[in-house]
């Protein structure tokens, strides 16, 4: 792929964030991007989520591509794991026509793609998933009386490295997806194989994703709600945790995010079962108040706005 001359970067802007000197990416839950103390994932950053089975990483990774796409940017999406769902990417409003798509047949083929597409900054979100199914191409045609040495671990490590510095000063993100395991079953000793800490000590922010409950619409299951604990954050104070719904027709719920932040800011009240901002009624019901969010982004996007002005305040001193 040649280089390109470089492309303007829109920034999300916002009151407060220019005194941080950071630009971020907003995560599409209202919720994560407060508890990051940001506003949204910061840019030039590798970022590490983490967590179960189904537990929502990679509908975390495809709002932030969502959120990218609406700032400008031509984003990528690296299935490792050959599970890319195109459906529910559109109903997480990704824009397929400025997605690159690639579904690597190897472990270098994948890392490579990554650290391309951000190096010629052709792509301002690179999202790999996910990090456990990468395999070296050694491994994918050894026999199998004699599958050699394996070296994932020190090829992830290798291309970190190359990675970080190209990140810094092209000012794209790469997403990493990373499936956790029960801590009863070991599958390595990490003194044996030190490369395996690569991810967690490059990643600028790690989340740990939890899936805590179903959520149930009239008697259905139609989501599930999750459990966010920022567990590394190198650019504001961590260990802060959200709990977010995610709907399997939409993705996360963020005009409920809205709604609720609203209403414990008084900035929507309810009277009975109705809901006002300003002089404006919707509702009944607190379903009906999300759906009409949903349809006048205008004023959700305003309700937004105010309440990132008020939970997100400036921080003076990030840690390094």
């Amino acid at each position: 792929m040649q280089d390109r001359e470089p492309l303007p970067r829109k920034t999300f802007s916002g009151q407060g964030y220019p005194s941080r000197g950071v630009e971020v990416i907003p995560t599409g839950s209202l919720r994560l991007d407060i508890a990051l103390r940001l506003g949204g994932v910061p840019r030039g950053r590798i970022i590490e989520i983490f967590g179960p089975i189904s537990s929502g990483k990679t509908t975390i990774c495809q709002h932030i591509i969502a959120e990218a796409q609406s700032l400008g940017e031509i984003c990528a999406f690296i299935d490792v794991d050959h599970t890319f769902d195109v459906r529910y990417a559109q109903r997480c409003s990704i824009d397929l026509e400025r997605l690159i798509v690639s579904e690597p047949m190897g472990a270098e083929q994948a890392l490579e793609t990554a650290f391309t597409l951000t190096s010629s900054r052709a792509a301002g979100v690179v999202v790999v998933d996910s990090i456990n199914s990468l395999v070296t191409e050694a491994e994918l045609t050894a026999k199998v009386d004699n599958p050699g040495e394996p070296s994932i671990d020190l090829l992830v490590s290798q291309t970190l490295q190359r990675m970080v510095p190209s990140l810094e000063e092209t000012r794209s993100i790469v997403l990493f997806t990373n499936r956790s395991h029960p801590k009863s079953v070991i599958y390595h000793k990490l003194k044996d194989n030190p490369a395996k800490l690569a991810l967690k000590l490059h990643a600028a922010i790690r989340l740990k994703l939890t899936m805590m409950s179903p959520i149930k619409i009239n008697n259905e299951i139609s989501g599930q709600t999750t459990r966010v604990h920022i567990v590394k954050n190198t650019l504001a104070p961590c260990f802060d945790s959200i709990e977010l719904d995610i709907m399997y027709n939409e993705g996360i719920r963020k005009a409920g995010e809205i709604l609720d932040l609203g209403e414990k800011l008084a900035l929507i009240e309810q009277q009975d079962s109705f809901y006002y901002y300003n002089s404006l009624r919707f509702g009944p019901g607190r379903e009906v108040a999300i759906k009409f969010l949903n349809h006048n982004d205008l004023i959700s996007g305003e309700i937004e706005q105010v309440i990132r002005q008020r939970l997100i305040p400036p921080v003076a001193n990030p840690p390094n």
